[in-house]
This record gives C-alpha cells, structure tokens and sequence, in this order.
C-alpha cells in the first residue's frame, strides 16, 4: 500500500531500483508470484510514464490471478486474470526484449480452461514471462560494434553497448 506523506513530514525519495523488473520477472517465472508483485509495486508506484504505469498494473494483476489461482479462488483469479490481459498489452511495443504476445495468448488460454479451479496443482505449467533473442534494434539488425552484455532490454539497464 502506497505509503503518503502526512502534513509537515518528509518523504525519503528512493531511487528507481532497475533490477526489481528483472527481479519480479525471474520470481513470476518460479511461480514466486505474491513476491514479484511486491518487486513489481514500487516500480509501478514510482512509474512517472502512463502507459508503462499500466503495464506494471498488468503485470502485477497477472501475478495477482496467478496467486488466486494457487489458492484455487477462482472468482479473484478470474477477476484479475481478465484485467490483466488488456494492461498487458501497453508494454508489446516498449518491451521488445520481452515475448509479451506469447504471454497473453498463454494467459488468455488459461483463462479459457474450463477445469479453472484444477490448474492450482499445476504451476509448472502456468504461463512464463519469456525473454526475445534480439530484443534491441541495433543487436536485433546486426550493427558492427554492438556486443551482448546481458539479458536485459536497455530501457533497465542496456544488454547491448555501442
């Protein structure tokens, strides 16, 4: 829960920590769900960008119906699973690094499954958040020069250097 300044206090500004994305994806794709919300909540809180702050939100109500989902209420999972979906989708063109299409067609299957309730045995199964192979442009056209040095989209910390 956001935390507010009260009248005549102080608010301590934290610094954008870029590795709680990483952090929160690494986490989701263990099925650590509550704890990649949390990793995914200060970033979304601090996100100054709109359409970022609304794919922070998606990713955090995915995680949100993923946890639902282990704790079989379906009702809640359903709920944030179906909120999720469209938030989602503002971060397909920011995020190249990221398989976000895959993720929401995998998602939205999920969504579909009619046995709902009997996918919480099932986590090793649940959608992942997977990485692209050529996530920036200058790595992804073959420019002269441009090295590899991580799994990680320049927008957080650069995977490719010049």
């Amino acid at each position: 829960m956001p935390r507010y300044k009260k009248e005549g206090e102080t608010m301590k500004v934290v610094p954008l920590n870029e590795s709680a994305f990483e952090k929160g994806i690494d986490l989701f794709n263990q099925g650590k769900y509550f704890n990649a919300h949390e990793a995914w909540r200060g970033l979304w809180f601090r996100a100054r960008n709109a359409q970022e702050k609304l794919f922070l939100q998606g990713l955090i109500a995915a995680a949100g119906a993923l946890l639902h989902t282990q704790k079989r209420e379906c009702a809640g999972a359903a709920k944030l699973l179906a909120k999720s979906i469209p938030l989602l989708r503002n971060g397909v063109e920011t995020h190249p690094d990221l398989q976000l299409n895959d993720f929401i067609e995998a998602l939205e299957r999920l969504g579909g499954r009619e046995d709902w309730g009997l996918a919480a045995g099932e986590v090793q199964y649940f959608p992942k958040i997977g990485r692209s192979d050529h996530s920036c442009e200058p790595h992804a056209a073959g420019v002269a020069g441009v090295k590899r040095v991580g799994g990680i989209h320049s927008k957080y910390k650069t995977h490719c250097i010049l």
